[in-house]
């Protein structure tokens, strides 16, 4: 069984559960100002030694509460990060979950490691996001980026459609149509009936997206996170399609399940069709 590896950041003077918090927390007000599409890296650096990984990508959505959901790319796992109130303003604590993405396995965790993050402007407004877990025998470096096309605002009307694509984790195949107000509707390999909503995050490229998956055991329910379109395939699971793709990537509350997936508008079909 393929499981999500999940890591909820929570400031620490909210989790109280690792650590003296070094920084007053701060609101969804604050946090709104990292809203946005980014993408980066990690490297695990583990002791002795230490001994440095090979960098992962990941690439994902900061919603206006500071929540950010992450994937890595090339989808050359099944992880996905999921950052809980990130305000990057000081000491974080993060609990650290297994989350299977399908059936009834017990997740694993919390773990909980300490982590300092810093905001750092990029310049034009975009936001660089550097930060480190320190665990037991090591820790992980973060750095993020803020993406120009996090203010490539279309109209969802010009969005609107058939989407076909992938449940990036699983590999299996879904599809949704989206309307002209958000709401969209669809399946998956699963048997499972896909619906929700995405809202607008101010004038961004970015969107709030609420979920739900229904049908069948396999499904997981409600669920909520992130939606963004970009202009390529940025996880290898569909070389072939054209753009625009969509990007929706989403846990429910208490991390025991989560999705991802990629989809891309079917060819042929002009603006607003349905």
């Amino acid at each position: 069984m393929r499981r999500l590896a999940v890591a909820a950041l929570a400031a620490a003077a909210i989790a109280g559960t690792a650590g003296t918090a070094h920084a007053k927390p701060q609101g969804p007000a604050h946090a709104s100002g990292t809203a946005g599409i980014y993408a980066g890296t990690t490297r695990h650096h583990q002791f002795p030694g230490p001994k440095v990984s090979k960098p992962q990508h990941l690439f994902g959505g900061i919603a206006s509460d500071g929540n950010g959901y992450f994937i890595a790319v090339p989808a050359a796992s099944s992880e996905i990060r999921v950052f809980r109130q990130l305000d990057a303003t000081g000491a974080i604590s993060s609990p650290e979950y297994e989350v299977p993405t399908a059936g009834n396995a017990p997740a694993r965790g919390p773990r909980s490691w300490k982590m300092h993050l810093e905001a750092q402007h990029a310049g034009r407004g975009d936001y660089s996001l550097h930060g480190k877990f320190n665990s037991v025998d090591g820790y992980l470096a973060l750095h993020l980026r803020r993406l120009p096309s996090t203010r490539r605002a279309t109209p969802l009307a010009e969005r609107s459609g058939p989407y076909r694509g992938v449940d990036v984790n699983r590999g299996t195949r879904a599809r949704i149509t989206l309307d002209a107000k958000g709401r969209f509707h669809g399946t998956d390999a699963d048997g499972c009936r896909l619906s929700g909503a995405l809202t607008r995050t101010g004038q961004m490229n970015l969107f709030a997206a609420r979920v739900t998956l229904s049908g069948g055991a396999a499904c997981q329910g409600e669920m909520q996170g992130v939606a963004f379109f970009a202009g390529g395939d940025r996880t290898g699971r569909l070389p072939r399609a054209k753009p625009p793709f969509l990007y929706l990537i989403a846990s429910d509350g208490d991390f025991s399940h989560g999705m991802a997936m990629e989809l891309s508008r079917r060819p042929g079909t002009p603006a607003g069709k349905q």
